[in-house]
C-alpha cells in the first residue's frame, strides 16, 4: 500500500516529522525538498529509512524549473 501524506503549513509538517522521529518506523520513507536560493540552483533530496540511502538531484536554475519540479522528481526518485 502506498501511501503519499504531504502536510500543508511547516508547523505540520515538522510536528509530523517530529512524531516519525519519535517512532520510527522503517517502511516509511521521507521525502525533503529544497527549493535553493545558492547559484539561482533548485535542489531536491530523499532519504529511505529502510535502506539508509540519500538520493539527490540538482536541477539547472530557478528559470527553467520551479518548486512544483522539485516535488515530482522527489517523488521519481522515491518510486526509482
Amino acid at each position: 500500500m502506498l501511501l503519499i501524506r504531504i502536510e500543508i503549513t511547516k508547523k505540520d509538517a515538522k510536528n509530523q516529522h517530529d512524531n516519525i522521529q519519535m517512532h520510527p518506523d522503517a517502511t516509511i520513507i521521507t521525502i525533503y525538498t529544497n527549493n535553493s536560493d545558492i547559484e539561482n540552483k533548485i535542489d531536491t533530496a530523499i532519504y529511505n529509512a529502510t535502506i539508509n540511502e540519500v538520493s539527490h538531484q540538482s536541477l539547472e536554475s530557478e528559470t527553467q524549473f520551479n518548486i512544483y519540479t522539485t516535488e515530482l522528481i522527489a517523488l521519481y526518485l522515491t518510486i526509482k
